[in-house]
Order: structure tokens, then sequence, then C-alpha cells
């Protein structure tokens, strides 16, 4: 079922004008395919049950996210049992989320969520601008307002300046006032989250010896390693740690390690797929001395030490990823 649900919510992004990647089939995995659309590029996990998304995935959702330029969305069914709201957006994690019917309305049909789940009920956001001009030109006091919504003095001047209100308060407001005032809510902003973004794990803590080995050489040679545990590649290489830029596609490459380079021949045309979709090169490091994958970036572990900087294999992966030649 979930595999459906998977390239249903691929098909919609597709008709929606995105350009979409392969959908993963190796487990674990922390996204299900990327979609890109101009500038936008959003890192999408599919769940039929929204709270079986474990921390750990949310988690190398938002690391991908940060470190790749995008934005982590989950699309699901349902809540517990619950049927998920289309209007609505629904966090767990720190990572956004929207029903099926929700991701159509608003990618296809152009209609925004309304509301965002909260702890007793469904919220909105209001233009509190807006409202307390309206409470101005109408000479009305925040007692009126008040027991009109429903609500303390204190919290019509807390909507005011920005606070969100419950569906029945902002409902009563907009009957009373004849005006609108709830704003439509963007699942893709950047939210508070974003100021506190997840730490990747330390190249210690990969588990795999050979990977390990791989990475310790490229941190030799000057990349910052972000190791990842349940994507396609098992790490991103960061060319300029220091002043990284997550918006320069030039800045990055996706990694894979591999002891035999038999082993990467079928996950080669899911990595060209995401690397396409991400817009970074992917950059595979083998053991043995048969050639790569047509179109892949493919280069031996022995010869990683005639580079003495970045710059010289970030050059050789490109070369390598748009000839798909072997290194000589």
């Amino acid at each position: 079922m979930r595999e459906k649900l998977v390239e249903r919510v691929r098909g919609m992004m597709a008709q929606a004008g995105f350009a979409v990647s392969e959908p993963l089939s190796h487990r674990p995995i922390s996204f299900d395919f990327l979609a890109r659309r101009d500038e936008n590029f959003y890192i999408l996990k599919v769940l039929t049950n929204i709270d079986s998304l474990s921390e750990e995935v949310a988690r190398e959702m938002r690391i991908l996210a940060r470190f790749l330029n995008g934005r982590p969305l989950l699309v699901g069914m349902k809540a517990s049992s619950a049927p998920l709201e289309a209007g609505a957006v629904y966090v767990r994690h720190g990572i956004p989320i929207l029903s099926v019917e929700g991701l159509k309305d608003y990618l296809i049909e152009g209609a925004p969520p309304m509301a965002f789940a909260a702890p007793g009920g469904f919220c909105v956001k209001l233009d509190g601008e807006k409202l307390h001009a309206i409470r101005q030109d109408e000479n009305l006091s925040l007692g009126q307002l008040a027991d009109v919504a429903g609500v303390s003095r204190r919290t019509i001047s807390m909507y005011e300046d920005g606070m969100s209100a419950t569906v029945e308060a902002a409902l009563r407001l907009e009957e009373f006032l004849e005006r609108p005032l709830i704003r439509p809510i963007d699942p893709f902003a950047r939210t508070e989250d974003d100021e506190e973004p997840a730490e990747p794990n330390e190249i210690e803590d990969v588990s795999d010896p050979y990977t390990r080995s791989i990475f310790d050489l490229l941190s030799e040679m000057g990349f910052g390693i972000v190791p990842t545990g349940r994507s396609p590649f098992h790490g991103i290489g960061l060319v300029d740690p220091a002043e990284y830029d997550p918006s320069d596609p030039n800045e990055a490459l996706l990694l894979t390690a591999a002891s035999k380079s038999r082993s990467v021949e079928d996950r080669a045309a899911l990595l060209r797929s995401v690397s396409t979709i991400c817009e970074r090169t992917a950059l595979f490091i083998t053991g043995d001395d048969k050639e790569g994958p047509h179109g892949t970036a493919f280069v031996k572990k022995e010869k990683l030490d005639r580079f003495d900087e970045v710059e010289g294999l970030v050059e050789l992966a490109r070369e390598r990823g748009e000839s798909g030649d072997e290194d000589e």
C-alpha cells in the first residue's frame, strides 16, 4: 500500500511541474524521493500513518535539507486512527506534514492550507495588523472583541501582535467584523526549528570500516564530511566547510563508498537520478580496479593520495560524472 501511495504522491508532484527522482527501494531510508521545480527543492517522505515517523529519520531529513538547500516534507494519510485534514499542516519532529489531498490542493489547485494542528485542536494565523487597524477604525475596545471571540483582552492584544488563534475564535472575529482575518499557511516556510538545525554525526560514528576509512582520507584532504545513515549515498562532502554555501551546487559532492564496484551498479542509476534533482555530483569511491557504472563519477581509493587539494578531486568527479569514464 505504501509503495502505491509513494507513486501517487510522485505523480502529483510531477503533475504540478516538479522534476522527481526515482523512488528509493532500499531500507532503511530517510526519504522516498526528491522533487525540484526551479529553486524549490523538496525532500519527501510518504507514510500512511504520520506517527510512524521516527526521530532518527526526521533528523536525517533535516540534515539533508540543511546541507542540500532543500525543505523536508512528510505526506501522510492519518495520525493514529484519525484521517488528516486536507486544509491543515501538521508537524512531527520538526518536519512539516500535509495530507495527500492537502498536497494536491496546495500544489495543483493553488489552495494553501489555512490551519495547523496544535495541542488541543487546530489553530490559524491571523493578520494581526489588520485586526488592530479594524479595531481602531471601528472604535472597538479590546474587551468588546474579547467578548465576541470568547477570550481575554490580553489574548486579543496578543492576536494583534501575531499570536495564533483557535479556529473557533478566529471565525467569530471574522463573522463579527465582516472582514477576512485568517492568513493562508505556507507549509514550506522557514520555522523556528531552522534556527536550531540538526547536527550530523561524526566520522567515528560511521559503523562501516571501509566507509569510515574513505571519510578519514577525504577529511585529511580538506573536505568537510556529513555522514548519512539512511540515504542512497553515504555522506555529503563539503568542498569548503568553513565557508559552505548550501545554495551553491558546486560546494558539495554526494559520497558513496564501496569496496567492490559491482556492489554500486544497482545503486548507480538511482544515484544519478538523485544527484540530478538535488543538483550535486555523485562520487563513488571503490577498492577494486573494475570500471564504474556508465555516467557515474568513479574513483579508486588507492588513487586518492594523488590529490593534494579538494579542488582536484572535485574537478575529476565532475568530469567523470559527465563522461562516465573510470579513473586512470
